[in-house]
């Protein structure tokens, strides 16, 4: 049995390697990929956006009072259609841009006040922000709304969550309402992204060792209870096989999409396995068993990552369960005789 265990162990370790070799490989993939992908559809829709609040300067002369009012567009390689400053409701065309901010004057009477407006169209990725600025202390009476066309919304790290949310249509109405904010903090909203298939298969292929050491295992104490003897290059072909869902998928995922990709290296790393274990230790031990083994420690363990929130606690909840699977099984069985039967 010792002897099983270390050759079970050797062939564990190599494919431990070639799994970190393909991670690498696609983490080099992701990055020299991403990153110029990110560049090239920035370009042309848009990147992220961090609004600025506008600024506002006065003077005084005789009795009226001159207004500087100073309005910096998020970005300045951006697209901003429609662009309008609304005074009283007025649209006015009495402002000049410079350095991607508008800039327009508005007289005042002493004690009078004006309502301006500032809309335009745009569009962008990721993340849109809304900043006080760093020369700005404390904010008073302080209302922001936003309105979003999707329900997955999300907050970026470091951002202040809204004090009301409220469905409304295909999104949510969300606002941020403060009588005396401090403005070390900046309220921002991210957009849904798309599950990015790269980064995905790089983090299934890093754990991948986990749940085939799970497998190994559940396998060897399986077939030990069972008399069935199979011999560390069984392990081997059932290892290559393993790691053949993770290697077609790797390269698969960039012609159909990511469940696809996943549905058939499911289905191809099934097929090897089971199909050779019939052969081996007979339909029963080589389909239901292994076949039924595999789905868990492969396939379900791999869906856990489309749950970003409760892929930890799944593997967990799993290892416990092999635990009690193996306490269960072996409860019964005479390790002595079982280890000495080798010699």
């Amino acid at each position: 049995m010792m002897k099983k265990i270390v050759g079970i162990s050797f062939i564990f370790v190599c494919i431990t390697i070639a799994w970190m070799i393909l991670a690498g490989t696609l983490a080099f993939r992701s990055s020299s990929m991403g990153s110029k992908l990110a560049t090239d559809v920035g370009k042309l829709w848009g990147s992220a956006q961090n609004q600025q609040a506008p600024a506002i300067d006065y003077f005084t002369e005789k009795k009226t009072v001159e207004a500087g009012f100073h309005f910096t567009l998020p970005q300045r390689d951006a697209v901003y259609d429609d662009f309008k400053i609304s005074v009283d409701g007025v649209e006015s065309d009495d402002f000049s841009m410079d350095n991607g901010a508008a800039t327009c004057t508005i007289p005042m009477k002493p004690g009078q006040s004006r309502t301006l407006k500032v809309t335009y169209r745009s569009q962008g990725m990721k993340e849109w922000w809304y900043s006080f600025g760093s020369s700005v202390s404390r904010v008073h009476d302080f209302t922001l709304i936003a309105h979003t066309n999707f329900h997955g919304v999300d907050f970026p790290p470091n951002s202040v969550s809204p004090t009301s949310k409220e469905k409304a249509g295909k999104g949510w109405t969300l606002t941020w309402h403060y009588d005396n904010l401090l403005s070390g903090v900046q309220l921002g909203i991210a957009m849904p992204r798309k599950l990015n298939p790269g980064p995905w298969v790089r983090r299934v292929t890093t754990s991948a060792p986990v749940s085939l050491f799970l497998f190994f295992f559940l396998l060897l104490i399986i077939s030990t209870r069972l008399e069935i003897s199979l011999h560390p290059m069984h392990y081997f072909f059932i290892g290559a096989a393993y790691f053949s869902f993770h290697l077609l998928m790797a390269y698969l995922v960039d012609h159909v999409s990511l469940q696809m990709a996943f549905v058939v290296s499911s289905v191809v790393s099934l097929f090897l396995v089971t199909s050779y274990m019939r052969i081996v230790s007979g339909p029963k031990f080589g389909i239901v068993y292994v076949g039924l083994a595999q789905l868990v420690y492969q396939v379900l363990f791999s869906c856990t990552y489309f749950l970003k929130s409760f892929t930890g606690l799944a593997i967990t909840i799993l290892c416990i369960v092999t635990l009690f699977i193996v306490m269960q099984v072996t409860a019964r069985l005479d390790w002595e005789k079982i280890f000495e039967g080798e010699h």
